[in-house]
């Protein structure tokens, strides 16, 4: 099994994850030591002075849905793209993702 199926496993799993994002009302789940790692707006958030101690996010951005969020989640675990490109480069811009 290749890292990029068993990262996409681990965030299907919810198994052990430790950060909550909130998208209209609904819940996604992740690992912060994958967030951390590809995002330093992540970063920030997660670890950063002002980051709740239960690590629930509100992700308030009416330009992105609950689907789009979670399909920029699987990018980050994966590096595949299953998102509108448009709604990608936003999501990439604006959480500060370098895929190099």
């Amino acid at each position: 099994m290749s890292l990029a199926s068993t990262n996409e496993k681990l965030l299907e799993s919810k198994e052990d994850s430790n950060v909550t994002f909130i998208i209209n009302k609904k819940e996604l789940h992740a690992h912060q030591f994958i967030l951390i790692n590809r995002s330093s707006v992540l970063k920030a958030m997660i670890k950063g002075p002002m980051a709740p101690a239960n690590q629930i996010h509100k992700i308030s951005d009416p330009k992105v849905t609950y689907n789009d969020f979670n399909n920029f989640l699987k990018f980050l675990y994966t590096d595949k793209c299953e998102i509108n490109a448009e709604v990608l480069l936003h999501l990439s811009h604006m959480y500060d993702v370098d895929n190099k």
